[in-house]
Parts: structure tokens; sequence; C-alpha cells
């Protein structure tokens, strides 16, 4: 019994850290647009359409022989920051409820070993982002920042989800249990 009241935990984190990346990507995305205007001064800013998540989508693109319009291409590109974040959130949250060292510094453990793994490393293999020594260090704090800022908000949501799911949880049990002592009470005064 105590295997499955632990799966139901670890899935019960998948879906929050879900959640929370889906949100950590959204506070991502707010936190470079935001250093972009503060840099550049301008009213609206718009990302960067030749990021990893617009260049996933010139492959697909390509792959699939169809023409995107700008406009397709940059909604493709929102699509992949976003399934990115919730996979990636649902990694953590269901690791979470596992390894408590995983949760470490409120989420800044977590933003940090996204940005090593996937902005340092990974893009760079693929060839779908720049390589470390090709950014200037002011760049490469802003988008270790930006990281940073998706991972504590990530975590801030995962906390807020899995109390939540996990209330609703313990109030079905203790419904479920009150349930069965009535009929058992029911039961013996029927004979």
């Amino acid at each position: 019994m105590r295997g499955d009241r632990g799966n139901r935990s670890v899935w019960r984190g998948v879906l929050a850290g879900s959640v929370g990346g889906l949100l950590g990507s959204l506070v991502m995305k707010a936190w470079i647009v935001g250093m972009r205007r503060a840099q550049t001064g301008a009213g609206r800013t718009e990302l960067d359409q030749s990021g990893p998540a617009h260049q996933v989508a010139e492959m697909a693109q390509k792959a699939t022989a169809t023409f995107l319009s700008q406009r397709g291409r940059a909604a493709c590109g929102e699509m992949v920051h976003y399934a990115f974040g919730a996979l990636v959130g649902g990694f953590y949250g269901g690791l979470g409820e596992s390894w408590t060292w995983v949760r470490w510094g409120s989420g800044t453990l977590f933003g940090t070993g996204v940005f090593l793994a996937a902005d340092e490393f990974s893009l760079p293999l693929l060839n779908l982002g720049n390589k470390p020594g090709d950014e200037t260090l002011q760049a490469q704090v802003q988008h270790w920042l930006a990281h940073v800022a998706f991972g504590v908000s990530t975590e801030l949501a995962r906390r807020a989800l899995g109390s939540m799911l996990e209330n609703h949880s313990d109030d079905r049990s203790r419904g479920a249990a009150a349930e069965t002592v009535l009929d058992t009470r029911s039961d013996g005064a029927q004979r």
C-alpha cells in the first residue's frame, strides 16, 4: 500500500511540476522581454526570432515541406518553448517527490541546471544555440538569470499546486473512510 501512495505522490509531483513549468516558461519569457525592453528602451519587444525554439520551428517547416508564415513560425516557436518548460518541469516535479535535494534553493538549483544542460551544452551541441564563448558575459548572465526565474517560479507553482492536490486527495480519503465507517455501523444496526 505504501508503494502505491508513493506512486501517487510522484505522479502528483509530475502534474504539479508540469503546470509549474508552464508558468515558469511564461515568467522566463516575461523576464527576457523585460530585459530587452530595459536595454533598448523600446515600448514593445518581441522574443528573438532566431532563438532555439524558432530554429526548431524552421526545421519542422523544412521536414514537413509546409510553409509557415512569420506569425506561424513564431507560434510554433512559442509552443516549443512552453512544451519544453512543461516537460522539464514535470521531470523536476516527479524527481522532487522522491529526492528532496532536487528542490534545494527553491528552484534556483533547478533553473541553473536547466541553463547549463540546455543553453550551455545541448543547444550548442545540436547547433540550435550559440556556443558559450560566442556570447558576451552580460548576455550569458541574463540567460542564466532568466533560467533562475524559470526555476523559482516553477518551484513556487509546484509547491502550491502540489499542496492543493495533496489536500484534495486527503479530503477524498477521509470521505471514503467516513463512508466505510458509516456502512459498517449500518450493517451492525440491521443485525
